[in-house]
């Protein structure tokens, strides 16, 4: 039975809701008592098919490149494209809400779309029994170049950027009650799923039109997320003062010119005064002389948009709190980008550059190698590529081949000051098996070979003086120890790929060799 689930998984599209459902299947399947097994495959392979068959009623189409609707009862993450959204803010009857959008779309002619937004209270996210009714309501256009952005009455249209989030499909009718339900099984995922962290409030998609009857209706109940602790400093924020809690909290806006920021140039990170996560890296700043901070772009996933209170401007904040930030504004002119963050000084801290350094580990599939290093404190970040052989830009596919003399591996850039080289060489003998050659779990073949790759003397004592202590230990450690040679990164898809799909399987299990002797 796992090769037919093997077999199915390699059959279906990456992003879809089988291969979701297979690949969590195959791993609770390794790791369950053998008279599960057969049980768990056999239960997903029924639910592979039923999300094969699953369809929904639309009486209006999605908007370009929509991913599809997903299974009832289904809890997955999911990625969303741009698109053009006309909101109406302040919340109030649904209805009535439906109908103002109703109308501007028809004023405007452009055609109907589903499935409508509805945008709950941010503090829903942790509970869910604050969902009532719905602050906002989004009509989404088909094509993100449709009609023109803008305030136009009570409604404002904005361009909504990419997003990811957790998300459950709903059968039924619309109500608050079950929608409550649905959001808190997804808040009950992320404690259990604790890569992930909320990054915006919670929202339902609602596929149908209030006039088509109960028992045919669709929605999915969504928390918006990011990737958990590497965006966030390990540095406590002291408590804020009155004046930051003005404009923090109440949104304010401090004078012009006056804030620490505004004509500040170091390099680094610019932090959230609140949280601690990163909103802005300093080589996205410029000078516009405005008289607040003005950045052009933002850590990826760091800053969301919506709607501002006067109806007019698109207010930013923190996407891990909800702190304001500011404002946003487009076609200024300002850099090529065309975008500048105006930012208030005192939702920011700014943290130096730090000292850094670099690891190059291969141990199996980059992926889970990759994402045990990305959650250690003090490193800076985890770059999945192709080190250790003699063709230069090689492709994944070539070195799948083994023809390259690659391996597969992992460069890591760490602060120096905040985890030491020997800590993360210890985490790299325990996340893989190193007694196994040219190979690592299902994967076998000299590109998954397992390697340390030094820079420098001190690292290559580092590793032989651990692989004594692992083989004193009784391991017949058959790692490669090899100065580093050109390293490549691998294409983008690769990058931070477990973070992307959480529901496939890993062999880098940890397992602390260096606290016990082999058995």
């Amino acid at each position: 039975m796992f090769e037919e689930a093997r077999r199915q998984l390699g059959a279906s599209a990456s992003d879809s809701d089988a291969a979701v459902i297979l690949s969590r299947a195959l791993k609770d399947a390794e790791s369950a008592p053998p008279d599960q097994r057969k049980a768990i495959l056999s239960t997903s392979l029924k639910q592979a098919r039923q999300a094969r068959r699953f369809s929904i009623t639309l009486e209006s189409p999605l908007p370009d490149n929509w991913p599809k609707p997903s299974l009832p009862g289904l809890i997955r993450v999911k990625s969303y494209p741009p698109v053009r959204a006309a909101w109406v803010r302040p919340g109030g009857q649904r209805n009535r809400q439906f109908m103002t959008l109703f109308r501007h779309i028809k004023d405007r002619k452009i055609a109907m779309t589903a499935p409508v937004v509805m945008e709950y209270a941010s503090e829903a996210a942790a509970s869910p029994a604050k969902m009532d009714s719905p602050d906002a309501m989004a009509f989404l256009y088909r094509r993100t170049d449709q009609d023109e952005a803008g305030k136009f009455g009570s409604v404002g249209v904005t361009n909504d950027v990419p997003v990811q989030v957790v998300s459950i499909g709903v059968k039924g009718a619309y109500t608050e009650g079950r929608f409550r339900k649905a959001a808190a099984k997804l808040r009950d995922w992320l404690k259990a799923n604790s890569q992930w962290r909320p990054a915006g409030p919670p929202r339902v998609l609602a596929y149908n039109s209030p006039f088509l009857p109960f028992w045919m209706k669709y929605s999915e109940v969504q928390i918006p997320v990011c990737p958990a602790g590497k965006e966030r400093t390990n540095q406590p924020m002291a408590p804020l003062t009155d004046e930051e809690k003005r404009i923090i909290l109440q949104k304010g806006t401090e004078r012009p010119f006056t804030g620490k920021y505004w004509n500040h140039f170091a390099p680094g990170v610019y932090v959230c005064r609140q949280c601690g996560a990163q909103l802005y890296r300093s080589e996205s700043k410029f000078r516009s002389d405005c008289g607040w901070p003005s950045f052009d772009a933002e850590v990826p996933g760091a800053v969301r948009r919506q709607p501002d209170a006067d109806g007019v401007r698109t207010e930013i904040v923190c996407a891990a709190c909800g702190g304001h930030l500011g404002h946003v504004f487009e076609g200024e002119g300002f850099t090529p980008r065309n975008v500048r963050h105006c930012v208030n000084s005192a939702s920011l801290v700014h943290r130096p550059t730090p000292k850094t350094a670099k690891a190059i580990f291969a141990g199996g599939c980059f992926w889970g190698v990759e994402h045990h290093f990305q959650k250690v404190q003090g490193v800076l970040s985890a770059t999945s590529g192709y080190c250790g052989g003699h063709v230069a830009n090689p492709t994944y596919e070539q070195v799948c081949t083994g023809k390259t003399g690659h391996a597969e591996a992992v460069r890591v850039v760490f602060d120096p000051d905040r985890v030491s080289y020997e800590k993360l060489a210890r985490l790299f003998f325990e996340i893989h098996d190193p007694t196994q050659r040219n190979g690592q779990g299902p994967d076998v073949g000299t590109q998954y070979r397992s390697a340390v790759f030094y820079l420098d003397n001190k690292q290559k004592q580092i590793a032989e003086k651990l692989i004594s202590e692992l083989r004193a230990k009784g391991y017949d450690v058959v790692t490669q120890v090899a100065p580093a040679s050109e390293f490549y990164p691998a294409e983008k898809y690769h990058q931070g790929y477990l973070d992307k799909h959480p529901e496939q399987p890993t062999c880098h299990v940890r397992v602390p060799r260096f606290d016990k002797p082999k058995k």
